[in-house]
């Protein structure tokens, strides 16, 4: 499939804005359960990053639009539409962000505060899944039509938002018992995270299509290929269906994804969060600079995950066109006839 720059974008963006309020509104609770709470500037920044990230993948999917001022009829299929109920989640979960910031800078009582939170981690989670049931829920292209595909959006989103509220953690010298859980939780997200989608890319290598000329046909022979793609030009169903760039660097830029969303932010914090382990709870190596280069990194790898998440779906309209992906795994349904057996007369 073609990448769409801007849903790249939302999916992205939103997804971490998503993750960052969830780890604030646990790092919250954790600080009401032991005694240590957060320092208010940490409450109303991680709110304010999480709704600014949140708005700006928002206003980067109205780019997708070609109407966007029709776009408030998005919501009238939610009942049956999976991109509906996201139109529906995203402002109700910003909504619970802003709140949660505004009765944190009034200083409401703590539990009405973590109240707010909790629904807008509910939303949040809510969230995941609509986004990512929007692509497993084609069943034609096989890449996406899995369960991994929400796991992986949830999953990652957590990992990098999590990676931006320890860094204001880490920024705002945050309570210790605090720091410590919040830092191996994220350690546990991120390599979670990396084994799922690791698991992912493996299923896919593994993947065969059911449809092909021979099955279109009804005749299982070998030898059968397309002699007319179906038209006689370029046009939007072969261009955006069957995405041709960067086909010889993907496996290049499929590694170094892994390597910026998984690799390298655990060579990071291991190196910048260790001195907390040892009970130092003053700023460690590199004065929070490397959690910011943390965060960096991940933001920067999801993209390219996501990015890849897209060309890599092959639509079966392709075999119209014999744009189709040659699958590594066979069909195990189909037998394959003898090479150079004689087709049926015409």
């Amino acid at each position: 499939m073609s990448p769409e720059y801007s849903i790249i974008l939302l999916t992205v963006f939103a997804g971490a804005g998503q993750g960052l309020f969830a780890c604030l509104v646990a790092g919250d609770a954790l600080g009401f359960i032991t005694g240590a709470p957060m320092d208010i500037n940490i409450m109303l920044t991680g709110a304010a990053v999480s709704l600014g990230m949140t708005i700006a993948g928002v206003g980067s999917s109205f780019l997708h639009l070609t109407h966007p001022e029709r776009g408030i009829k998005t919501i009238k299929q939610w009942k049956k539409s999976w991109l509906s109920l996201e139109a529906i989640l995203l402002p109700v979960f910003m909504g619970f962000v802003a709140l949660y910031g505004i009765l944190a800078y009034y200083g409401a009582d703590t539990s009405l505060r973590l109240i707010a939170g909790g629904l807008g981690v509910v939303s949040a989670m809510a969230l995941y899944l609509a986004s990512g049931m929007i692509y497993a829920a084609v069943p034609y292209i096989k890449e996406w039509s899995t369960p991994y595909t929400p796991i992986n959006f949830t999953m990652i989103g957590l990992a990098s938002g999590g990676a931006l509220q320890v860094g204001l953690l880490r920024f705002f010298n945050g309570p210790h018992i605090t720091s410590i859980v919040m830092i191996a939780g994220l350690f546990a997200v991120t390599f979670t995270a990396m084994v799922i989608k690791l698991a992912y890319y493996l299923r896919n290598r593994r993947l065969y299509q059911p449809l092909t000329i021979q099955s279109a046909l009804g005749i299982n022979h070998p030898d059968i290929v397309l002699m007319d793609m179906g038209t006689g030009y370029m046009h939007y169903n072969t261009k955006e269906y069957d995405y041709k760039g960067y086909q010889n660097s993907r496996g290049t830029i499929r590694i170094a994804s892994i390597a910026l969303l998984f690799i390298l932010p655990l060579a990071l914090m291991t190196f910048d969060y260790m001195p907390l382990f040892n009970g130092d709870s003053a700023v460690a190596v590199g004065g929070g600079v490397l959690a910011l280069i943390t965060a960096v990194s991940m933001i920067a790898g999801a993209l390219m995950e996501r990015w890849l998440f897209f060309v890599d779906g092959s639509h079966a309209q392709n075999l119209y066109y014999g744009g189709s992906k040659d699958f590594a795994a066979p069909n195990p349904i189909l037998q394959a006839s003898k090479k150079g057996a004689p087709l049926p007369p015409g």
